[in-house]
């Protein structure tokens, strides 16, 4: 506006002239499409250009925020251009965010500004399960593993197994879902193959695609245990002597971590472990049972395995024999002590065996008319009959089994009858009174004592010598007669006799037996 100053009234007139510029309120107006200036762009994607129309401004500066941060200029590889009024701001933004950026325009009447938002978007996915890598029984139910996406509005699975060959979809028996309203996926299902698999999900629509990297998604399905004997096969089910080894009963073991042992010995409780004399060993999945059973019996064996998918169970037996045995049943002495007479039924001597298939007389023997029996059933060994020889038998009784076999020794004494034989003079003797007799003597066996029975003539006497075991007949005549006696050799068996008679005559004798003067006539 240009004016003109005029004086008046005065001497003289004077005029001055001015000018005054009266400048416009600065202004600021989107002239793009609208909602250009609040628009969302995926990341690495040219933007729709924003233009604003301003008025007044001489020109303008750029700032914007990410969050709570502040910042100047545009955000990244987004630039802004003022010139002659108009603000033009295009680009390809790099890197995901939601920005808002402010103009404030410079010079001019006023300080006026604008904002607006850059959204820029990409696809993103992240774990909200526990895990990702999930590790589980085949034919159990997989813990559910869920993915949180962003952007993108499908999935494609698709997996890696253990020999690397890829396949499309998730391991068998598995299912994925695509992205709920939330942007939600969800991984369930039951596996029925077993094996390592590295799963991918690849995010399909939205920005660009994002996976979750084979390298770190992992899913073991654990086949199911199993265990099976690797030894001979019929080491798990053998026949041993007591403190003799076992032939070693390996399992070889899948997916276990270890394994427990039970026992029962002659279908008795059950016992923790293995039998006394027996020791496990595990290394790499394989155990062995090895060792020397001290106690007999038959023992049932469980093995349970412990860890991995379904543990399983294997059984066995391991029957352990004893040594034989033998031991004296009839009464004390009857084996070492019995002296029967000959002719005379012993006392039977016997003895109760255990695990025992045969007993025999192995060193020494029986007396005859002595008779063995073995009762394999009732497992006793009998001896019985009636001596008929004397003597001290000594004999071994060998009882044999199927393992160890076992000895005793026994002895029988069988004693004779006494016996009496006439070693001088006669047994029939005449002589006259008052004569001795020639001596007769008798001797004996197996005799305690000997004695005579019946009569001898007055002076004539038996004598007995223990020592010599002879009786003597011996002495002088007084009394006439016929004398029958017995001698009788008498021991701890049946006693023996021996008779004889003595005759004793009387001296010659005559008698007048006419009238008493005939004699002298």
């Amino acid at each position: 506006i240009s004016y003109t100053i005029e004086t008046t009234n005065g001497c003289n007139t004077v005029t001055a002239n001015g000018t005054i510029n009266v400048s416009n309120v600065n202004a600021i107006a989107l002239t793009s499409a609208p909602g250009s200036d609040n628009q969302p762009i995926c990341i690495n994607t040219a933007i729709n250009s924003i233009t604003y129309t301003t008025t007044g401004a001489t020109g303008a500066d750029f700032s914007y925020t990410l969050g709570a941060a502040n910042y100047t200029g545009m955000p990244p590889g987004i630039t802004a251009v003022w010139s002659n009024n108009v603000i033009t701001i295009t680009g390809t933004p790099t890197q995901a965010g939601s920005y808002t950026y402010h103009i404030e325009l410079l010079g001019g009447c006023g300080i006026v500004s604008v904002d607006g938002t850059i959204n820029t978007k990409i696809n993103t996915i992240s774990l909200i399960s526990v895990s990702g890598d999930r590790t589980t029984c085949i034919n159990t139910l997989l813990t559910p593993i869920r993915y949180r996406t962003s952007e993108a509005t499908a999935i494609a699975y698709s997996y890696i197994d253990q020999n690397g060959i890829q396949y499309n979809g998730l391991p068998p028996g598995l299912t994925g879902t695509n992205p709920d309203v939330n942007g939600d996926i969800l991984i369930t299902g039951t596996p029925t193959q077993s094996g390592y698999f590295n799963y991918k999900i690849t995010l399909l629509g939205g920005c660009g695609s994002g996976t979750v990297s084979s390298d770190v998604a992992l899913i073991t399905v654990t086949p199911e245990n199993t265990i099976a004997l690797t030894s001979s096969p019929t080491t798990n089910n053998q026949t041993v002597c007591i403190n003799t080894g076992i032939q070693s009963i390996t399992y070889f073991n899948v997916g276990a971590t270890g394994t427990t042992e039970t026992y029962t010995l002659n279908g008795g409780p059950t016992n923790i472990g293995l039998p006394a004399g027996l020791s496990r060993n595990w290394s790499s999945g394989v155990l062995t049972i090895s060792g020397v059973p001290t106690i007999a019996g038959t023992y049932n064996y469980t093995i349970q395995q412990t860890g991995g998918c379904f543990p399983q169970t294997a059984t066995g037996r391991i029957e352990v024999k004893p040594d034989a045995s033998i031991t004296l049943s009839s009464a004390p002495g009857t084996n070492n002590t019995q002296t029967p007479c000959i002719n005379t039924a012993i006392t039977s001597i016997t003895y109760s065996t255990t695990n025992t298939n045969n007993v025999t007389i192995s060193a020494g023997r029986l007396p005859n008319g002595l008779t063995p029996v073995f009762n394999v059933v009732n497992q006793t060994y009998t001896i019985s009959g009636t001596p008929s020889e004397t003597g001290t038998f000594t004999f071994t009784i060998l009882a044999e089994g199927d393992c160890a076999s076992t000895t005793t020794t026994a002895s029988i004494t069988v004693k004779p009858n006494s016996t009496i034989t006439l070693i001088g003079g006669t047994a029939s003797n005449t002589i006259c009174i008052n004569n001795a007799i020639t001596n007769i003597v008798y001797q004996s066996t197996f005799a305690n004592t000997m004695f005579v029975s019946g009569n001898l003539p007055a002076g004539v006497t038996p004598n007995y010598n223990p020592g010599t075991k002879q009786l003597i007949i011996s002495g002088t005549a007084t009394q006439s007669g016929t004398f029958t006696f017995t001698v009788v050799s008498q021991g701890d068996c049946l006693s023996a006799t021996s008779s004889g008679t003595i005759t004793v005559k009387p001296d010659t004798q005559i008698a007048l037996t006419s009238s008493p003067t005939t004699n002298a006539q």
